[in-house]
This record gives structure tokens, C-alpha cells and sequence, in this order.
């Protein structure tokens, strides 16, 4: 299963079908910043299906008529997706794996028993000295691999997330 990761799109419709084109996914995890961004280029040519958090500067996160966090399991995976990490109670739920945006920089770290990502952005090939980014997670089993690409650059990093028999989630840079 292929997923493909994106966030702050902030209505760069261009840039978002470029990365969709070149990656096409069973699945388009969108974080935010701007929610209808995946509808205005019809992600269905690139991906099966779609999965999406507002932004905070959306009227929907503000009046809180969209969900701020989206939950699911994938395989096993118990996942997160949010576009402002502020929004997650890490007291709820361990060995999760969050995927969230806002900040418009790539990172992945272990925080308690979680596993944070962000893909880094897609405003412009450039935005607060970070060049565009985004990220390729393939599910497999009880793995999870990440490749991280900058849109001009390709394939900067790889990392891999365990599982073991306890649910308590490993993460290997």
C-alpha cells in the first residue's frame, strides 16, 4: 500500500498536481492549509482515495464544523492526522504515529511513545528556507517505510517504523 503525504498546499494547485502526477498513491493524506486544495485538482486521476484535516486559518477548523484531528487504522497502524500538532492530547493514546503540518518543515522524532511527522510543505519550492517536500510511506506487514523527497531534488531520506509485539512503535533514521 502506498500512501502519499502532503501538507500547506496554501492553494498552490500547481505544485500539488506536479507531486500527484509523478507519485500517484492508493492514498492521498492532505494536512492542511488549504482543505479543498485535493478537490481542486481531482485527486481521484492520482489516488483511490483521500484523507484531510483543515487548516487553522479554515472556517471550519475556526467553528470547528470540520474535524481538527481524522483517526484510523491502517494495518495495524493506529494514525493520526492533524494539521496543528497543538490539537493532539498526547495523554489519550500511546504508539500512535502523527502525521502534521503548520510548520512547513520536514521532521520525524520519536516524542513519548508516538512517532511525529511532518511532510514540510508545498506552498512554493521555496517558504521559510525550506524547500518543497512531502512523503512516500509504503505499509508492509508490521513496517512502515518513509521516504521523504524534495520536489527538485527527489529522495533525501528514509525512515522505518516497527512494530514489535507489544505495539510499541520503534523508529530507525
Amino acid at each position: 500500500m502506498k500512501i502519499l503525504i502532503v501538507s500547506d498546499t496554501h492553494n498552490n494547485i500547481i505544485l500539488l498536481e506536479k507531486v500527484l502526477a509523478s507519485n500517484k498513491a492508493d492514498i492521498l493524506f492532505h494536512l492542511g492549509d488549504n482543505y479543498e486544495d485535493p478537490i481542486k485538482v481531482d485527486f481521484s486521476k492520482y489516488c483511490n482515495s483521500l484523507y484531510r484535516v483543515p487548516g487553522i486559518y479554515h472556517p471550519g477548523y475556526a467553528d470547528r464544523s470540520l474535524q481538527h484531528i481524522e483517526s484510523l487504522d491502517l494495518l495495524g497502524f493506529n494514525l493520526k492526522l492533524v494539521h496543528n500538532i497543538e490539537d493532539i492530547n498526547f495523554c489519550q493514546k500511546a504508539n500512535q504515529i502523527i502525521f502534521y503540518g503548520h510548520t512547513h518543515v520536514h521532521n520525524v522524532q520519536k516524542y513519548k511513545s508516538n512517532i511525529l511527522i511532518n511532510p514540510g510543505h508545498l506552498k512554493s519550492l521555496t517558504d521559510r528556507n525550506q524547500p518543497a517536500s512531502y512523503l512516500i510511506m509504503t505499509v508492509v506487514k508490521s513496517e512502515i517505510i518513509i521516504d521523504m523527497y524534495r520536489v527538485n531534488s527527489g529522495l533525501k531520506k528514509t525512515y522505518k517504523i516497527k512494530k514489535e509485539k507489544d505495539n510499541k512503535l520503534e523508529l530507525f533514521i
